[in-house]
């Protein structure tokens, strides 16, 4: 079986072309949620898994539509595992890595991720980071079409191929995998 994503990049140091966030949303840390309320949100994360990305240094962006979460976003700029791949993502000094995105299904298709894109870009670039690399399943058009509207530009693939307990890696381009680390040159 395979788990095929492409890995895209947008370089930061220009963001001057990003409009501002639609009032619709508003941008909050983690510590405007409880664990609970988050993980509530999206049933795939439970509260250990929330307590052991803050305190390995995770930024998690939770986006609300009134008091309502519609959005939230996990960001890192340190190694970070990513279980989905059995890899570490090792980012190179002021990248930052976009791991996790969720919007609530009934607000899909709505503009929200176009909206919190344009925010968390100009945010990352105004953070001093020099550039923000994420993982898109292949399939994801959606997503991808996001990345493509606000400069993403693909940096290459990487291929998790896997046989009973034996996995082994393909890559493309500017994507390395060596012991057991992912890097974007």
């Amino acid at each position: 079986m395979a788990k095929r994503y492409v890995v895209i990049v947008r370089d930061l140091r220009d963001v001057s072309d990003l409009a501002m966030v639609s009032s619709d949303y508003s941008c909050h840390g983690l510590e405007s949620s409880s664990p609970a309320e988050l993980a509530s949100f999206d049933r795939r994360l439970s509260e250990a898994e929330i307590e052991r990305r803050k305190a390995a240094g995770q930024i998690c962006e939770i986006w609300r539509s009134g008091d309502r979460i519609v959005h939230f976003r996990w960001y890192s700029r340190v190694r970070t595992s990513l279980p989905f791949l059995g890899l570490d993502f090792e980012p190179q000094d002021r990248d930052l890595l976009l791991f996790e995105v969720f919007t609530l299904a009934s607000e899909r298709v709505r503009g929200v991720h176009s909206n919190v894109a344009r925010h968390s870009l100009k945010r990352a670039s105004d953070s001093g980071f020099l550039r923000l690399v994420a993982l898109c399943a292949w399939w994801n058009a959606p997503a991808l079409r996001v990345g493509e509207k606000y400069g993403f530009e693909i940096a290459g693939t990487v291929t998790r191929w896997q046989l009973g307990p034996a996995a082994t890696f393909s890559t493309s381009r500017s994507v390395e995998v060596q012991e057991g680390r992912l890097s974007v040159l």
